[in-house]
Order: structure tokens, then C-alpha cells, then sequence
């Protein structure tokens, strides 16, 4: 899938002591764990980024990575759902699109 070229170049530019900067170590473990037995989420890209929907949590990954929001009720962000969708990108780009909106097509 494409990404926005500003959310690609973030992506790029991260690593876990980034995301654990972003949040703290623990936020980040729970993330890893939890991403290693969710199911593909779907996704839609868009002009300020990606969203992406697991469940009934919706997520869009923006750039700067910090300012990406979640519908879960965490209290701090980004929280795990956005966590690890991040870590989904930067382990291969597990991103498949659900459907490409015709403005991006």
C-alpha cells in the first residue's frame, strides 16, 4: 500500500526506542504482544495518513507518529492499538488496504 510520503518518511525514521519515547516500555510490550495474535486489520488510506480499523477500534496513523489518534478510552497515547499498528509497518509493511478511496485510485 502507499503511504502519505511525510507518514513513510516517520515510519522510516522510527524504532522501538522511539515508540517507548513516544509512551513508555510497558504500553510498547503490551503492543508487541497483543500484535502477535490479532488478526490483519483493515485499512483505508488517506491524504493525512492511514486508517486502520481492528475491531470495533479505529486508529489513524498520521505523521509526526505522536499525534496519530485511537477510539479506544486509553488516557495515554499512542496507546497500544496505535503501537501496534505502527510496529505492523515497521516489521514489513503488513498494511493491506480494505479498500483505496477513488480520490487516491
Amino acid at each position: 500500500m502507499q503511504l502519505p510520503k511525510a507518514l513513510s518518511a516517520a515510519l522510516a525514521a522510527a524504532d522501538e526506542n522511539y515508540l517507548i519515547g513516544l509512551c513508555n516500555k510497558g504500553t510498547v510490550n503490551r503492543a508487541k504482544k497483543d500484535l502477535a495474535v490479532s488478526a490483519s486489520p483493515e485499512t483505508m488510506p488517506g491524504q493525512d495518513g492511514v486508517t486502520v480499523r481492528l475491531g470495533d477500534i479505529s486508529c489513524l496513523i498520521t505523521a509526526p507518529l505522536g499525534e496519530s489518534r485511537c477510539s479506544c478510552p486509553s488516557r495515554q497515547f499512542p496507546c497500544k492499538h496505535a503501537l501496534g499498528l505502527m510496529f505492523q509497518q515497521l516489521a514489513g509493511g503488513a498494511f493491506e488496504p480494505a479498500e483505496v478511496p477513488q480520490e487516491i485510485a
